[in-house]
């Protein structure tokens, strides 16, 4: 059944009217207290086993691609690098004088793996000249005509046809039968029905639908009430409409999720897993877009920050439990060694990589006490300690007795995501810089969310929270349709030059070999002024 929208061209198809049609209109249990909700256990993040890092796409003596760019003010590498979808070492290896570091209106050559994405591409072929002269440089080429008249994402236009877009969320109808309406001040939370426990996912998603259709674009947008039926999940896919569409949001449960993902990967539709940390639903499916990073992709994207902020500093890794923190340790060290050996110069002999060794050790807390530590610190360079505990005891206790050290070291501390959550006394932060990160984060300050927090409650009558998803489906839904805008239909190969600052997600996907994409965003926040900032 078609429901006009707030625009006279949107014209959204859903299974769920009488449902939305009690939401809509102000349900008395629109959560209105701003407590935290449960996660759903099938969405906890699953660590999986570390995947080696592919090497650099770049190699000497051959031909590349690459856009100039002007250095503005308080950019760095590392934003560079998130900006452009691109590696440090690679920025370095076509510019070697941003050894020196960036200065405002420097010109610099931008990478580009596909030339035919972008008419403004430059090429060359990279030589290295001799073992005495080991800078590269860049012998300008002309770009061959068959790559300037090739499709490229830049020259595709909008010409406002409709967009089936299909989101696919466990809403539990059948169960909203059994929902009552109490006469009373204190209402029942949402959270005591299966019902409400994503509505705030499609809440999110149909604020930036309505954003998009004032802008011009043309949906058709059908909302599938998905839990763990794969016989009613059968039903859906062999119906008139499923393979129409342009893209597929959800399903959120494992079961579902991997019959949709198959249908689309037949029927080459791109679809996007909200929720799952779990790197097997990329697998073998280009099709897949993953929006949460993986545990070792988080761990990976905090040592590149790292190792390209402080060069040259000394690292220590932190733990607690040797055979529980096992395979993130050898994950911290082999990646982190792996770029400290890429720097080594050609003539380097044995001595300098023992040396390149030795930035790099192991702190045993319990075991070694404060004095080990202090036999690993160097009083002459940073000191990075990364801690991958999540114990919180053990946290508070490594802290309160490494925070007097910083007196006579420079020292600065890494923790794990779920530290955002721990009372963490605000002098031992300050003293030992405390790095935390997370691939989510809402900045209340922010005008943006400001706005997405008025529009809410006016269209809701009640609060966005984190944990049910508000915000989410907001940004998930926005970036994957206004891609679709931009791109059209085959959108899915110009995301790499699509940058997106959400309310509460970054997006920068990467296809991970012959697989699906996984967003490589994350958030990096350090204590200023005690005060939680994002570090650019």
């Amino acid at each position: 059944m078609g429901i006009n929208g707030d625009a006279p061209e949107m014209k959204i198809t859903l299974y769920l009217l009488v449902f939305f049609t009690i939401l809509l209109n102000g349900s008395a249990f629109a959560d209105r207290t701003g407590h935290r909700a449960l996660r759903d256990p099938l969405l906890s993040c699953e660590q999986q086993e570390p995947q080696k890092k592919q090497t650099g796409w770049i190699e000497k003596d051959t031909l590349i691609y690459y856009r100039k760019h002007v250095v503005q003010k308080k950019e760095t590498l590392y934003g560079l690098s998130k900006q452009f979808s691109v590696t440090i070492d690679e920025l370095l290896l076509i510019n070697p004088v941003l050894r020196e570091g960036l200065k405002k209106g420097q010109i610099i050559k931008i990478p580009v793996k596909d030339p035919h994405q972008f008419t403004n591409v430059s090429s060359g072929t990279l030589v290295i000249q001799s073992r005495e002269k080991v800078e590269p440089v860049i012998v300008e080429e002309k770009i061959p005509a068959e790559v300037i008249t090739d499709h490229r994402c830049d020259n595709y236009s909008y010409g406002g046809e409709y967009f089936h877009v299909a989101m696919m969320l466990p809403l539990y109808l059948e169960e909203t039968g059994n929902i009552h309406v109490f006469d009373s001040l204190a209402p029942p939370e949402s959270i005591d029905y299966r019902a409400f426990k994503f509505i705030q996912f499609y809440e999110g998603a149909r604020i930036a639908l309505d954003s998009l259709i004032r802008t011009g674009m043309n949906v058709r947008f059908y909302v599938y009430d998905v839990t763990d039926n794969l016989t009613a999940l059968k039903k859906i896919i062999d119906g008139p409409d499923f393979e129409k569409m342009n893209l597929i949001i959800g399903p959120v449960f494992k079961g579902p999720f991997e019959v949709i993902a198959d249908f689309a990967r037949k029927h080459r539709i791109p679809i996007v897993n909200p929720f799952s940390r779990r790197n097997d639903v990329i697998m073998d499916n280009p099709y897949v877009f993953k929006v949460q990073p993986s545990f070792y992709g988080q761990m990976n994207q905090l040592a590149d920050y790292l190792t390209t902020a402080y060069p040259d500093a000394n690292f220590i890794l932190v733990f607690h439990n040797r055979i529980q923190d096992q395979d993130t340790l050898a994950f911290l060290r082999d990646n982190i060694l792996e770029r400290f050996y890429r720097e080594l110069p050609p003539g380097a002999d044995a001595a300098d990589s023992l040396a390149v060794g030795r930035r790099v050790s192991e702190w045993l807390y319990y075991q070694e006490g404060v004095s080990g530590l202090k036999t690993k610190l160097a009083p002459d360079r940073d000191n990075i300690l990364m801690c991958v505990s999540t114990n919180r005891a053990f946290v508070a206790s490594v802290m309160s007795n490494i925070h007097g050290l910083a007196a006579g070291y420079r020292i600065t501390l890494t923790g794990m995501p779920e530290w955002m959550d721990y009372e963490l006394d605000l002098d031992h932060v300050m003293k030992l810089n405390l790095h935390l990160f997370s691939p989510e984060f809402v900045d209340y300050s922010d005008q943006k969310v400001k706005q997405f927090i008025i529009r809410y409650r006016y269209q809701y009558e009640g609060e966005p929270i984190t944990e049910k998803h508000a915000y989410e489906g907001y940004d998930i839904t926005f970036y994957f349709l206004k891609a679709l805008m931009e791109f059209g239909p085959d959108f899915t190969r110009c995301l790499p030059y699509m940058s997106y600052h959400g309310l509460q997600l970054d997006f920068d996907f990467h296809q991970q070999g012959d697989g699906g994409w996984e967003n490589e965003s994350l958030n990096i926040f350090r204590f200023d002024s005690y005060r939680l900032v994002k570090v650019e």
